[in-house]
């Protein structure tokens, strides 16, 4: 009995390993052509295979596509990288063609490593080098990837351009770029979206950011959002949002700059942007993989709270230079970045190169409205590091701040030695009454 049982398993295990053997037996009987080789492209992501991958993309069989059935091919190897919901069809239609087992195939399919990872990124790379500036159109069917495919796509669109545009002259070349920052437009003709540089990274990280918060509220690890400011704290009040974006000069004017920017970030879609529970809560791990998508957008178009999400992004990867360029830039136009110094989740530094806005005024007004909560050593920086040291020279700081109420309560409660209610007792309370 228990020799007829060792049997019966060995016969089911070599049953197996022949059905193996015979699968891949199959491979030989396609050989590799033009046609064969989006059907081997998916074989090498059902198996996981990055050699094979490689040696895909580097046949000569690859190399002889022409531009248009390079962008085909392109497409497809930016879909595979991208979720189960847009491979079903896909992947079916590989399992049948190649007789490969339904079984876990599918799956692996999405279950990628590092060395994988790292091949398709060669595979977008060389594919895209076989591409005509003219085909190689930015839509949907390029964005159906992972958010690392997206942005080798955005960073082989930018190469393929500039060194297409060093060919030109200098009249070819403005109509070159005319081409390229032209609004999306459908093309009649194939009847397909062509998405700027700027379009295309809006479009790709809206959606990975919705989707890297929606995994990680389900998951229980989205990061927890900060606690809504007190508006009834006295200078915690908001100003007119119509007057924060102004930038007042010594002649009391608007400079011509400012008044583009607001001008223009108020002629964005409401919908382009995302929700702010979705900038409160994507954690910081993934935000920071999504930080070089800021490279390839257009700052002054950047929805208000997405361009505040972007400064926490760049933050988090320790690139405080564009991180505070790109606050300068959204400043005026982003009630969420002032909310967000307010927080502390951006530094109150950062006001420095803004400070000719009557927004920053009611920022750090804000801020010390807080006073009794933060502590009398952080107020003490407030003022000696941002007042006193360069804002008091705005002539808005004396109206949004000085003149403010909160200023009375804040000099007693100092006077008290920031006891709590100090406000209240003044320098009575730092004499022991």
């Amino acid at each position: 009995s228990s020799s007829s049982g060792s049997g019966s398993s060995k016969t089911d295990g070599q049953g197996t390993t022949d059905d193996s053997t015979k699968n891949l037996a199959l491979l030989g009987q396609m050989p590799l052509s033009g046609e064969t080789l989006r059907t081997y492209l998916h074989i090498a992501a059902l198996l996981c295979s990055p050699q094979l991958l490689h040696d895909l993309v580097q046949s000569c069989c690859c190399a002889e596509l022409s531009s248009r059935e390079a962008m085909s091919l392109l497409e497809q190897v930016v879909r595979l990288t991208g979720p189960p919901e847009d491979q079903d069809n896909d992947v079916s239609t590989t399992i049948r063609s190649a007789r490969l087992p339904e079984g876990a195939a599918s799956q692996a399919l999405f279950e990628h490593t590092v060395a994988m990872e790292d091949a398709f990124v060669h595979a977008i790379v060389s594919v895209s080098s076989q591409l005509d500036p003219r085909d190689f159109r930015l839509g949907p069917p390029l964005a159906m990837g992972s958010a690392r495919a997206s942005l080798e796509i955005l960073r082989a669109f930018r190469n393929r351009f500039s060194g297409a545009s060093a060919l030109l002259d200098s009249t070819m070349r403005s109509v070159a770029m005319s081409t390229v920052s032209m609004q999306a437009v459908e093309l009649k003709d194939s009847k397909r979206i062509e998405w700027t540089e700027h379009q295309f990274a809006l479009h790709v990280l809206r959606l990975h950011v919705q989707k890297e918060a929606t995994t990680a509220c389900a998951a229980g690890t989205a990061r927890k959002p900060p606690s809504p400011p007190d508006t009834l704290l006295i200078g915690a009040e908001l100003d007119d949002e119509a007057t924060l974006g102004s930038c007042v000069g010594v002649g009391g004017e608007m400079e011509g700059s400012d008044a583009m920017l607001g001008s223009e970030a108020a002629g964005l879609a409401e919908d382009e942007d995302i929700a702010e529970v979705i900038c409160d809560t994507i954690p910081d791990t993934s935000l920071a993989h999504l930080a070089d998508f800021a490279v390839h957008m257009e700052t002054h178009a950047i929805p208000p709270i997405l361009a505040a999400m972007m400064v926490r992004a760049w933050l988090l990867v320790r690139k405080e230079d564009r991180a505070d360029a790109l606050f300068q830039a959204i400043f005026p136009t982003s009630p969420k970045v002032r909310t967000m110094v307010v927080e502390g989740e951006i530094s109150a530094a950062f006001l420095r190169g803004v400070q000719r806005h009557q927004a920053a005024s009611t920022t750090l007004r804000r801020m010390l409205a807080r006073y009794e909560i933060v502590g009398p050593q952080r107020v003490c920086e407030l003022l000696d590091g941002l007042l006193f040291d360069g804002l008091i020279e705005e002539e808005h700081a004396y109206h949004v701040i000085l003149k403010h109420q909160l200023t009375k309560h804040l000099i007693l409660w100092m006077r008290s030695g920031g006891l709590k209610g100090g406000s209240a007792i003044g320098a009575a309370g730092f004499c022991g009454a």
